[in-house]
């Protein structure tokens, strides 16, 4: 009468990503997306958005701490001082290309907490 393991749970086998798998990273919003605007060092090869470790080790931040800048189901935000060196970072960016401009504060508005 008892079922199988394998009936109530699915198979046995670990799932395991492939071997040099890795998740592609996605944009957690439109502050995530200005980040990346302003941060094109900070976007690695074959993905779309700025990799939010590595920032958080720039700002030698927890990585933690800058992911709650992008929590779900809240409006982003970040605080005045981090937008500070955001931009400090964003003048000193070197593959942006010829038509990068690097951003201000004044972009970063909407996101500052009221």
């Amino acid at each position: 009468m008892t079922e199988g393991i394998d009936d109530i749970l699915g198979s046995q086998e670990p799932k395991q990503a492939a071997r040099g798998h890795r998740w592609k990273r996605e944009s957690r919003g439109p502050l995530h997306d200005l980040i990346t605007k302003a941060l094109p060092d900070f976007v690695d090869d074959g993905d779309s958005v700025a990799n939010l470790h590595k920032l958080a080790d720039a700002l030698d931040l927890t990585y933690q701490g800058v992911y709650k800048w992008f929590r779900p189901g809240r409006k982003n935000q970040i605080a005045k001082n981090q937008v500070q060196r955001i931009v400090a970072m964003s003048e000193q960016q070197t593959s942006g290309g010829a038509d990068f401009v690097p951003v201000k504060s004044a972009d970063f508005w909407e996101f500052l907490p009221t």
